[in-house]
């Protein structure tokens, strides 16, 4: 008796629990998935076309979804503002795409954890480098200036010296029509280390020319580097972004910005100092897409296009002769980017796509996708 009521206890127990996984299953299946919005033209972060989303902010979307365990479906959003509209509204859960997290968007929607960090990036027509644009910063360099007066005052020091051992200079190369003539020769030789073995052959005057040599050595190998460097940072090297100098000579032929984004925001504040704010809706101009930016770069209706470095980076290699433009200058600060979080998006939700998202950047994935995303 005991045996069949332990029986029934357990095969009541088992038809609860079926009914109770039964009654669940609906509820499980009626789960919406998420509404994740991709932001169209944005190169190389998100991309939408007929049949496809793509992107690096995609490619690392799908690998959180995977980590996190969520169902997503995708929806296409025409811009960062416009995604953070429909994010606000709660017509989306997540909008994807390398969004920097500036003021004035912390102001309206919360974000992600950061995945990434990205810095500005001026990119304008070359221009053709002459001679004189290479010698114009040697002159105010104090490294070359020093080394230069050296070599001079060194060389008049040392020609004093041998002048007074030698009892003037006397080889028939050297000896001009008068004694200043003559001086003035050797000391220039000495200066530039041409044929001083003609300054004297007794052992002082050869211990003197020694000495002198050695120091002029030392001297033009300092000089050399100097020139090196600062001829290879004038015609490579981007300038710094934030002087103003920069900013106000590019802004002379219009600057192109993506509406909305952290390059807007940022020129907008800066331009603040050193302009009005009718020359500001002249000179900076918000473009549609990327289309239209890269008609009026070639075009020459803008001079330049300030924005994310990864995307000026893929922007100049849709132009037609993307060797005609280069990054002058860049920011040498750094933007954290992140997804946008709808104002419908429940925080378990938030918390797993938040620990993902870590997760990810602790085992290097993250930084993989944007490698293979980056453009030579």
């Amino acid at each position: 008796m005991i045996a069949v009521i332990k029986d029934s206890t357990k095969l009541l127990a088992i038809l609860s629990f079926a009914m109770a996984a039964i009654a669940w299953t609906p509820a499980l299946k009626a789960r919406p998935s998420l509404r994740v919005g991709i932001v169209d033209d944005q190169i190389p972060c998100s991309e939408v076309g007929e049949d496809f989303y793509r992107g690096s902010a995609v490619d690392i979307w799908q690998e959180v979804a995977i980590k996190a365990n969520l169902q997503y479906q995708f929806k296409s959003v025409s811009s960062t503002d416009a995604g953070i509209r429909e994010a606000l509204l709660g017509s989306v859960d997540l909008v994807v795409s390398c969004i920097s997290i500036t003021p004035p968007k912390l102001k309206k929607v919360e974000f992600s954890t950061p995945y990434t960090e990205d810095q500005l990036a001026l990119l304008t027509r070359r221009k053709e480098t002459s001679i004189l644009d290479l010698i114009r910063p040697l002159s105010s360099n104090l490294v070359i200036m020093q080394t230069t007066a050296l070599l001079i005052i060194g060389g008049l020091f040392f020609a004093v010296i041998l002048w007074l051992l030698a009892k003037e200079f006397q080889h028939r190369d050297i000896v001009s029509g008068n004694k200043r003539q003559t001086f003035f020769k050797g000391w220039m030789m000495l200066a530039m280390g041409t044929g001083i073995y003609k300054m004297g052959t007794a052992p002082p005057s050869m211990a003197v020319i020694a000495i002198s040599n050695f120091i002029r050595l030392v001297i033009t190998a300092i000089f050399i580097a100097a020139t090196t460097s600062l001829v290879i940072d004038a015609s490579d090297e981007p300038s710094d972004l934030t002087k103003s100098e920069i900013l106000k000579r590019a802004l002379v032929n219009k600057i192109g910005v993506d509406k909305g984004s952290f390059a807007a925001d940022w020129i907008d504040r800066r331009a603040d100092y050193f302009m009005s704010d009718l020359n500001q809706r002249e000179l900076i101009v918000s473009v549609k897409n990327s289309d239209d930016m890269l008609l009026q770069l070639e075009q020459g209706l803008i001079s330049s296009f300030l924005g994310e470095r990864k995307r000026v980076i893929a922007l100049q290699n849709k132009l037609k002769n993307p060797k005609d433009f280069e990054i002058v200058a860049q920011s040498f600060f750094r933007i954290p980017q992140a997804f946008v979080i709808g104002s419908m998006l429940e925080r378990p939700s938030q918390d797993a796509i938040n620990i993902a998202i870590s997760e990810l950047k602790f085992d290097g994935e993250i930084e993989s996708i944007l490698e293979r995303w980056k453009t030579p």
